[in-house]
């Protein structure tokens, strides 16, 4: 479930999800806030809206009815225009217009320095559009227009290893997350 603090009375409680096979609650590894106050979590089963002023939770399974069995989704970002970017175990992406409903699927998993990844652990959209993508394979930089997925390896001085999470700094500069510490990745 969803762990949730009441400022007001320095409180917790827990906002359950829908249970999976066996009773089972989906681990939650990611939340985003969408511009319309919705917050999205992704789970070892899906995707779930979750809103708070309701508390009303609804599990979002028709955005992965091309996809079969089990879904893993690993990371959450928003873009520039408001949309939800899903990163899956597979190493796919989704982009979901909150507002609409509309989904595009870009299914870049099968690329060949991403056959077999454990998925896609960070996204960092830009202003310009890309996508920067942590996972067990490195940094890898996405661009939604022709759903090209580069390896941005250590000859471009990204480290070699897995990156696990990702920051902009104010400058543009991308901040990494990795086994061996932290990485600055100058303005790309």
């Amino acid at each position: 479930g969803v762990c949730v603090l009441d400022p007001a009375s320095g409180r917790f409680s827990i906002r359950r999800l829908p249970s999976g096979i066996g009773g089972i609650q989906p681990l939650v590894f990611a939340l985003v806030r969408d511009r319309q106050g919705m917050m999205w979590a992704g789970t070892t089963m899906g995707l779930f809206r979750i809103d708070p002023a309701t508390r009303t939770v609804t599990e979002i399974s028709r955005v992965f009815e091309d996809r079969p069995g089990l879904v893993r989704i690993e990371s959450l970002a928003l873009d520039g225009d408001g949309a939800l970017w899903a990163g899956t175990s597979w190493s796919d992406l989704y982009r979901i217009v909150t507002a609409t409903g509309r989904i595009t699927h870009f299914p870049v998993g099968n690329s060949g320095s991403l056959r077999g990844s454990e998925g896609f652990w960070d996204i960092e959209p830009r202003n310009d559009g890309y996508l920067w993508i942590a996972s067990d394979r490195g940094l890898f930089q996405f661009n939604p227009t022709d759903s090209t997925l580069r390896s941005i390896g250590a000859g471009a001085g990204a480290p070699s290893g897995p990156v696990f999470a990702i920051v902009t700094d104010s400058a543009g500069t991308l901040w990494l997350s990795t086994g061996d510490g932290i990485y600055r990745y100058p303005r790309p």
